[in-house]
């Protein structure tokens, strides 16, 4: 832009980033695509250029979680964000509890592995696994249910 009342004020991820003094506008430009952006702040202007692009998609996926690494969860993403080039992910299944199944995966939780038949069967290994922890706590909950204390004995003993 070759314009005196206009001026150069900044680059912001590859937009070059004009004030006009005629309109006291600030105006973006990306000088490949030529993608324009308008605003009266520098904050409006990077806010309109990090507004995620989604296009859809159907993807499928696992990722490790829990706080020992031992929960695996089934994910989906129905969308694809072309800017940040990120999969926006769903867990739709887990291996363990699912308290969190629904909910998006964090940003922290990136490592995606594939989905490939030998994928699925180790999530199907770990579910089942999963289940016979969970069978045998249970078991230990019914044996300290049976713990009882002296007095409660003689209690028992004096009926």
């Amino acid at each position: 832009m070759e314009d005196k009342n206009i001026i150069t004020l900044t680059t912001y991820k590859g937009f070059e980033i004009y004030y006009n003094f005629d309109n006291a506008q600030l105006t973006a430009v990306d000088e490949k695509t030529q993608e324009e952006f308008e605003g009266k702040y520098l904050f409006e202007i990077q806010r309109q250029i990090d507004k995620p692009q989604w296009e859809l998609c159907n993807k499928k996926g696992y990722a490790i979680d829990g706080i020992f690494s031992d929960e695996i969860y089934k994910l989906e993403a129905t969308r694809y964000n072309s800017k940040s080039g990120r999969y926006d992910w769903i867990k739709k299944e887990s291996s363990g509890s699912g308290y969190e199944v629904g909910k998006r995966l964090e940003r922290s939780e990136r490592k995606v592995y594939e989905d490939s038949q030998n994928n699925h069967s180790v999530f199907l290994e770990a579910k089942s696994k999963q289940q016979e922890i969970n069978r045998k706590k249970r078991e230990l909950q019914d044996i300290i249910g049976r713990l009882s204390t002296q007095e409660k004995k003689k209690e028992e003993d004096e009926n």
